[in-house]
């Protein structure tokens, strides 16, 4: 009799546990964290701030991260408790323009996609070029850190505009990199 009601507890336990995860609509995985899984955006190699998961024979990567690196800003709706990836007014293709033959990306453009992780850039007049800076989190200046300098920039149409293959190359790697 003793084995029985202890059998009613444990099996009412689980029960109750399993009723709770079933209303959440989550489900507990088992999944490998592939870090040396190499990634290529355009035939490039990219590395990614969060290591690629590997679930059941498919490879994940962090939504928020691809975003950044197609140019389209992910954004949490905590209204309608969906993702929201990109909209028509910041599709990466809006922002460039072909000149004589060689492709340039509106620097503001992308300032607006990694402005969460305090980037900002700094115009010498003189050499008619940018240094891209990450700003300090306390806001003091000092501690601010150089992350790419001399990037010569053009002006169309009174917007600044730096060379795309110099972004995919040289700025992306570092912009995806930087911790906010």
């Amino acid at each position: 009799m003793k084995k029985i009601f202890v059998g009613i507890i444990i099996g009412s336990i689980l029960t109750i546990s399993t009723t709770a995860f079933a209303d959440t609509g989550l489900k507990e995985i088992s999944a490998f964290l592939n870090p040396s899984l190499p990634i290529k955006l355009d035939g490039k190699q990219i590395s990614l701030q969060n290591p690629p998961i590997t679930y059941d024979g498919t490879t994940y990567v962090a939504l928020r991260e691809v975003g950044s690196l197609v140019g389209k800003p992910v954004k949490w709706n905590d209204t309608e408790k969906s993702v929201e990836i990109g909209n028509s007014i910041n599709r990466i293709d809006d922002h460039i323009v072909n000149v004589d033959g060689s492709d340039y990306i509106d620097l503001h453009f992308i300032s607006q996609i990694y402005g969460s992780k305090r980037i900002s850039y700094l115009w010498d007049d003189v050499k008619k070029e940018y240094t891209m800076v990450k700003q300090d989190s306390t806001g003091d200046s000092s501690k601010d850190v150089t992350l790419f300098e001399h990037i010569p920039a053009k002006v169309f149409d009174g917007a600044s505009y730096i060379s795309y293959q110099l972004y995919m190359e040289k700025l992306l790697p570092i912009l995806t990199n930087v911790k906010q």
